[in-house]
């Protein structure tokens, strides 16, 4: 299966539900526009979606906002949303942007998506001027539910062990072909000439008044069970990482 293709098809799915999306990562998106120093003038986000965190940044910065993905569909709306769009597919080829062209980069839950992680973050620095900020985010392969799951012997979440088969009758597949912990980021940033100034964590967070009644105080619980693991970023089920180009 072409991961290119499976990917498309999974985010063009999610995005069906855009408004159940956007609640579900928008205490990550705000968390990730925190790190962010200065007023940066040209922003790139990577796996742009339909551009809703980009127009964010746009209206904030009162930037130039680049938005890339690899989804005809929701590239027609970020364009809408006034983000300057390109279809690329991250994995293959160099990226067509020239050297030292963007004060920031954001990257949200991309990384995991690809195999050649080294490239990904090679393009990254070559792209970015001296001293322009990088700030991604990715699954824990640490957090506090994968190591409960783990140490019985269960699979993890967010991690898929093939394209189409669901690990757990309530979690999707992914299409997550890379994992990371705190450490292992840090480190594939760091050989490739980026500075980490900042490792946070995040939880999702889902709507209460749009699930069934009967499930309203489960997702009470499990919301304040991920805000409070989201403070300590070894055990977060989200990792957002900022770095800056040496």
């Amino acid at each position: 299966m072409n991961i290119t293709d499976h990917n498309r098809a999974l985010y063009e799915n999610d995005f069906k539900d855009s408004d159940y999306y956007h609640g579900v990562y928008d205490k990550k998106v705000r968390k990730m526009i925190s790190l962010i120093n200065g007023k940066p003038k040209k922003i790139l986000d990577l796996g742009c979606g339909d551009g809703w965190f980009g127009e964010m940044l746009k209206k904030k910065y009162h930037a130039r906002v680049h938005g890339v993905d690899i989804s005809d569909k929701t590239l027609r709306i970020a364009k809408k949303r006034g983000l300057i769009t390109k279809k690329i597919d991250l994995s293959k080829g160099k990226w067509p942007y020239k050297s030292n062209t963007f004060d920031l980069i954001i990257g949200g839950d991309v990384i995991e998506h690809l195999y050649d992680t080294e490239f990904f973050v090679k393009e990254c620095n070559r792209i970015l001027k001296k001293g322009g900020q990088l700030i991604l985010s990715t699954p824990n392969f640490n957090s506090y539910h994968n190591r409960v799951l783990i140490l019985f012997g269960q699979p993890p979440l967010f991690i898929d062990f093939a394209p189409t088969i669901k690990p757990y009758k309530f979690f999707k597949v992914t299409g997550h072909v890379r994992a990371f912990n705190k450490k292992t980021m840090k480190k594939l940033l760091e050989k490739y000439n980026f500075k980490v100034e900042k490792t946070t964590g995040c939880g999702f967070s889902t709507n209460e008044q749009t699930t069934p009644k009967k499930y309203r105080q489960l997702i009470k619980l499990l919301n304040g069970v991920e805000n409070f693991f989201g403070h300590i970023p070894s055990l977060a089920t989200l990792l957002i990482v900022k770095a800056v180009k040496k």
